[in-house]
């Protein structure tokens, strides 16, 4: 199966969910990236498609872009670009354990 947008993840019962960096946006924020999630999973159940058949991650990058222009709209582009470095600054942390956090100044 495709991977998730950084904003979503898999919960331990298979549901997806918003990343932890999203709880840290406001509340109406949130609820954006939850709708947007929602639709997100919705869209890319419609088509049906096996997540083998190469036309399923074509759906998947599609849908993907699109939430993403949605989600730029509705938070603006300041708080999009925040979520975005933020959620590359948490996938990378995830995918290199072996690398510390360094405080910040």
């Amino acid at each position: 199966m495709a991977p998730l947008p950084l904003a979503l993840t898999k919960g331990t019962d298979g549901a997806t969910r918003v990343t932890p960096v999203v709880s840290s946006l406001p509340s109406s924020a949130q609820t954006t990236v939850a709708e947007l999630a929602t639709q997100f999973a919705d869209t890319i159940a419609s088509t049906g498609l096996n997540p083998e058949d190469p036309a399923y991650l074509e759906a998947w990058i599609d849908a993907a872009k699109y939430n993403d222009m949605l989600l730029k709209q509705r938070l603006g582009v300041v708080a999009w670009q925040k979520l975005k470095a933020e959620t590359a600054q948490q996938a990378y942390r995830e995918a290199n354990p072996q690398f510390e956090e360094v405080a910040q100044p």
